[in-house]
C-alpha cells in the first residue's frame, strides 16, 4: 500500500459496509499515518524515530443500540473479526434514540489541499540537520544562554477515510511539520526557561529564526525578575499563552462533558436537555 493514496483506504471501508446486514446501520473510518522525530542535545543526535501507524474502527447500530470495535492493521481477517466485535457489542448496549449514523445533507464538502509531498521526501539526513542547526542557533544567539533542553524537529503525513451505508463517503489527508526548542539562560545565581516553535506543511516552509527568537527571549527577559506582592491586578496575556487558556476553556464547553459533569436543568416542558445545561 502506498502512503499518500486515500483511495486505497476508502476502498477498504467501501469494501466493509458492503457486508452490513438487513436492519443494521454500518459506519467504517480506516486512518493510516507516518511520522519523524528528530531530538538533538549538545550537537548530537539524542533520539530518531520512525513510525507507521493503522487503525480502523466498526461503528454498528441496530435499533438504536450501538456496538463499536477497532483495530490496528488493515489484515481482511483481524478486520472481520473486528467487525464481529463491534455486532457482538450492540447486544449488550442500551437502546438510545439518538443513536445513528449521519445523513447527506446535500451540501459540497469543502475541499482543503492540507497535503505536501515534500514532507515524504525529504531526507532523514536533513531532518537531522535541522534540529542540530536550530540547537546550535539558539546557543550562539545570545550570551547569557547557557545551554539547551532540547532541540527537536518532527513531521506526520495522515489519511483518512470514512464510509457508512447513510451514503456517506469523506475522504482526508494532510501533512505537517515543526521544529521546537527549549533553551535555559541565567548565570550561578539564577536560570529562566523559554521555548520557541514554528509549524508549516512542508520542510522549505519553515523558519528556524522565529523558534530561536521566541525561545531566546521567553529565556532572558525574565532575568533579574523578582515575585510581585500578592494583590489583585489586572492581567495582559502573550499570545501564546492566551491561545492555550482559550484552548483549555473550550475544550469544557462540550455539551457532553457539561451534562456529564455538570447540571442539566429542565426546560419548559420539565425535561432535562443539552440546551439547559449550567456547570454547578
Amino acid at each position: 500500500m502506498t502512503v499518500g493514496d486515500v483511495g486505497e483506504l476508502q476502498q477498504i471501508a467501501e469494501r466493509w459496509i458492503s457486508d452490513a446486514r438487513p436492519g443494521e446501520e454500518l459506519e467504517v473510518a480506516v486512518s493510516r499515518g507516518v511520522s519523524t522525530s528528530v531530538k538533538a542535545y549538545q550537537g548530537s543526535v539524542e533520539s530518531f524515530t520512525s513510525a507507521t501507524t493503522y487503525g480502523i474502527g466498526i461503528r454498528v447500530i441496530v435499533d438504536g443500540r450501538q456496538g463499536f470495535a477497532h483495530a490496528g492493521t488493515f489484515d481482511a481477517e483481524i478486520i472481520a473479526a473486528t467487525l464481529a466485535d463491534a455486532r457482538d457489542n450492540v447486544s449488550f448496549a442500551e437502546p438510545d434514540p439518538h443513536n445513528g449514523l449521519a445523513q447527506p445533507d446535500g451540501v459540497a464538502a469543502v475541499v482543503q489541499d492540507l497535503w505536501r509531498d515534500e514532507v515524504l521526501r525529504l531526507p532523514a539526513e536533513k531532518k537531522v540537520a535541522l534540529a542540530l542547526e536550530l540547537e546550535a542557533a539558539v546557543r550562539a544567539a545570545d550570551s547569557r544562554i547557557k545551554g539547551v533542553q532540547s532541540a527537536s524537529y518532527g513531521d506526520s503525513a495522515w489519511e483518512f477515510a470514512l464510509a457508512s451505508t447513510a451514503g456517506i463517503r469523506s475522504p482526508a489527508r494532510g501533512t505537517s511539520c515543526w521544529v521546537s526548542v527549549s533553551a535555559l539562560a541565567g548565570d550561578e545565581s539564577e536560570t529562566q526557561t523559554g521555548g520557541g516553535v514554528d509549524v508549516a506543511r512542508d520542510p522549505s516552509q519553515l523558519d528556524l529564526s522565529v523558534a530561536v527568537k521566541d525561545a531566546v527571549e521567553q529565556a532572558t527577559r525574565l532575568l533579574g525578575a523578582k515575585k510581585a506582592m500578592s494583590q489583585r491586578l489586572p492581567i495582559l496575556l502573550e499570545a501564546d499563552l492566551a491561545a492555550t487558556l482559550l484552548g483549555i476553556v473550550a475544550g469544557t464547553l462540550s455539551v457532553t462533558w457539561w451534562c456529564a459533569g455538570g447540571l442539566c436543568l429542565p426546560n419548559e416542558s420539565g425535561n432535562r436537555s443539552p440546551r439547559h445545561c449550567s456547570r454547578s
